[in-house]
């Protein structure tokens, strides 16, 4: 996704959907991350698309200019071909500038559930949302160790007197971790 221009958003169920998409079209993603349980996809304009998947949503990406793009292999609750039932936003990317070859791509949003969602957020309000999140288990970016030590697992413990389940999916305590797990 890196390097594609956002040419065109389909918003085929608005209540998934909220921000006003003109001002992510014409821009180009400049990165791919997760915070928490959400992703992010930056762009180049100090505007972000941030997705929440929640239980049954799901990101694919096909290269193909066509107006459905077909899959060798089965997409779960989807079928072999995009968009279907589930899809409810699609973006259509140019190719990258560095690689015009690679052609045209979309990039479905899919739910079977429709508990999903997207948003487009400034970078202040992604700033509000990183804030509310605990430190991240298994983050050592950029070579830093986490803030998630063993020091701060026991001070959250100490403090806490309720059920460790509760405490794992507390996303303010320690990012990340869901019910699923």
């Amino acid at each position: 996704l890196i390097g594609r221009k956002i040419v065109g958003v389909e918003v085929r169920l608005p209540k998934m959907f909220e921000g006003d998409k003109d001002k992510i079209i014409g821009q180009k993603i400049k990165d791919v991350r997760r915070r928490a349980k959400i992703i992010v996809l930056e762009l180049g304009n100090g505007f972000n698309i941030v997705v929440h998947l929640k239980m049954t949503g799901q990101l694919v990406f096909g290269t193909d200019s066509a107006e459905t793009i077909s899959f060798s292999q089965g997409i779960p609750f989807a079928g072999f071909s995009l968009p279907a039932k589930t899809t409810h936003v699609i973006f259509k990317l140019d190719p990258p500038s560095d690689k015009p070859s690679e052609g045209q791509a979309k990039l479905f949003f899919n739910d079977m559930r429709q508990f999903g969602w997207i948003k487009i957020i400034d970078n202040e309000q992604l700033a509000m949302i990183n804030e509310k999140h605990g430190p991240e288990p298994f983050d050592s970016t950029q070579g830093k160790p986490s803030d998630f030590t063993q020091e701060y697992l026991a001070k959250i413990c100490g403090n806490w007197g309720r059920q460790i389940k509760l405490l794992l999916i507390e996303q303010s305590k320690i990012a990340v971790i869901g019910n699923i797990y």
